[in-house]
């Protein structure tokens, strides 16, 4: 027997709807040398000044992480992408009215920074919902609609320039913006109103590999039961254990006919009719010795496939009395369940997740990952001229990059999601074949080997930011996802402040890349083996864990 997988068709159209707000939110992010050299001669400002508000826009962005993550477990997920999607929209179309820079650094930089961090940062925990297979796919879809921005939105706006200036262009691109809030919707309406597939009766034997069991008063059932007229199960519709005997008895036989089950063709929990009418009796002095204060909490049961916000349960910390245990057979741990997380847990408990050996790992990593991405875009164009390429040569080192790291975004995701790599061993294949890569530029000249070079590191640029998500799903309690998963590259924010008095230091002042390229060498190595620590770390925070629960133990 196996648990049911919450990869469905629907999972796949929240990963399309996914990539749609990355391509308007990172795609439109990532023309910003475009705007800023629109901004430069628009605003009669130097190069500095036009480069903050794009600078700060990904600063503000991975700053806000914590605080996007703490609102996704106040008011929900989905909630907060809406609210970013309109914010990112009405900050870039305020910047339409501004007449200076710095009102536009403030407008761009700051207003739809904070929309852009609230309307994407959340993206891989919303996957992490929908997925059990397949979640490396899942997020090279999801971030490959940024891949697809880079081709098709620079011609757009080099056109939208020619046509209506900076601020028309600033204009049009909220509008465009705005598309992304009814995509943000559909992102809500999923999670909230899953649809119900009609109850029709089934002919036929399920497999032994599709049973999951179910315990009830009566005994134990089985999930391919499929049923002709499913009640909905809420807390109203249960009686309170304090009400008066007759009530409870009657309360008792009604659960004699109907009981609560999990049915994980609807994601739903439904009282199914009883079956037979011979499983076996019970008196009334039997039904009168049933204990009716003990609880259980729905928190504490794995359910395959059902999120916190379904409808079919109106509150997690809801107690079904005298109700239904759930026995998972087929599991021995919870690999496969859906990651609910807890809300008994306060939303600041999550903030706990900083004090995680193994969170510190991936924070240092993934976001040193950023910090080594956004180097090397930086530096490509002026390293390949000083490799030996054209001018006219160092368009196609670019148009590569991109390429190959759309096909590491979209085609990589196989490599773990079959099994082949965990995504921590991937990850690390990844930091030192990338370490080689940056090591051999340093000798390499000419252009059909600097496109070679060029293509291997956006492809495993884009294979890496794809088994990100799922390393700190892998590793990460089921109640700090939410923020692991938002916080990861907040450390970004000050390590980018290095870049350019690096770049100014090793090319100004020593007269090539070379030192840089050793730096990020060494770089990727030490990500290489804090990878492989994290899977120590996660397993030492258990250890500790459990050692704190048999002590208190002993001391009561």
């Amino acid at each position: 027997m196996k648990n049911a997988s919450r990869t469905t068709s629907r999972s796949w159209a929240i990963a399309a709807i996914c990539s749609f707000i990355n391509f308007l939110h990172l795609g439109v992010a990532r023309q910003s040398g475009l705007l800023y050299l629109a901004a430069m001669a628009r605003y009669d400002a130097n190069r500095n000044q036009a480069s903050l508000p794009f600078v700060l826009c990904y600063t503000v962005r991975n700053i806000s992480g914590p605080l996007v993550g703490y609102l996704g477990r106040k008011i929900g997920l989905e909630s907060v992408t809406v609210l970013g999607c309109i914010i990112a929209s009405v900050g870039m179309g305020a910047c339409y009215f501004a007449e200076d820079i710095t009102m536009v650094t403030v407008l761009w930089g700051g207003v739809f920074g904070l929309g852009f961090g609230m309307g994407s940062v959340l993206i891989p925990v919303i996957l992490n919902q929908h997925f059990d297979k397949y979640l490396s796919n899942a997020n090279g879809i999801a971030f490959g609609g940024e891949c697809v921005a880079g081709f098709i939105l620079p011609v757009l706006i080099k056109i939208l320039l020619d046509s209506y200036g900076t601020s028309g262009l600033f204009l049009i691109l909220s509008g465009l913006m705005l598309h992304s809030v009814p995509a943000a919707m559909l992102l809500k309406a999923s999670a909230t109103n899953p649809s119900r597939p009609a109850h029709k009766p089934e002919t036929g034997h399920p497999s032994l590999g599709d049973t999951v069991l179910f315990s009830g008063v009566d005994g134990i059932y089985n999930k391919s039961f499929h049923l002709d007229d499913t009640v909905y199960w809420t807390p109203n519709s249960l009686p309170s254990a304090s009400q008066d005997t007759s009530l409870t008895s009657e309360m008792l036989k009604e659960m004699d006919k109907r009981r609560p089950v999990y049915n994980d063709k609807s994601n739903e929990i439904s009282m199914v009719d009883n079956f037979s009418s011979n499983n076996y009796q019970k008196n009334e002095h039997e039904w009168k010795s049933i204990n009716l204060n003990q609880e259980y909490n729905l928190e504490e049961i794995s359910i395959p496939g059902l999120t916190k916000d379904s409808n079919s349960i109106r509150d997690s910390n809801m107690n079904h009395k005298t109700g239904s245990h759930i026995l998972d057979s087929a599991s021995k741990s919870n690999e496969n369940n859906p990651p609910i997380e807890s809300s008994k847990a306060s939303s600041s408990h999550s903030f706990r997740v900083f004090l995680d050996p193994a969170f510190i790992l991936m924070l240092l990593t993934q976001s040193t990952f950023i910090f080594i991405g956004t180097m090397i875009l930086t530096i490509i164009v002026d390293l390949s001229r000083d490799a030996g390429v054209s001018t006219d040569e160092e368009i196609y080192i670019l148009m590569c990059l991109s390429i190959s790291d759309m096909l590491g975004r979209f085609g990589l995701g196989w490599v773990t999601d079959k099994g082949y790599m965990t995504n921590v061993t991937f990850s690390c294949f990844c930091y030192f074949s990338l370490g080689i890569i940056l090591t051999a530029l340093v000798f390499i000249k000419g252009f059909i080997l600097i496109m070679v070079a060029a293509f291997f590191i956006g492809l495993f640029l884009g294979g890496l930011l794809i088994v990100c998500p799922g390393i700190v799903s892998d590793h990460i309690e089921n109640d700090k996802i939410t923020m692991a998963l938002s916080s990861r590259f907040v450390l970004y924010a000050p390590i980018s402040l290095t870049q350019s008095s690096l770049i100014g230091f090793f090319r100004g002042s020593k007269g090539s890349y070379n030192g840089i390229l050793y730096m990020l060498t060494a770089v990727c190595l030490l990500c290489c083996v804090m990878s492989l620590s994290i899977p120590l770390a996660a397993r030492f925070r258990e250890r500790r864990k459990e050692k704190a629960r048999l002590l208190k133990q002993e001391k009561l």
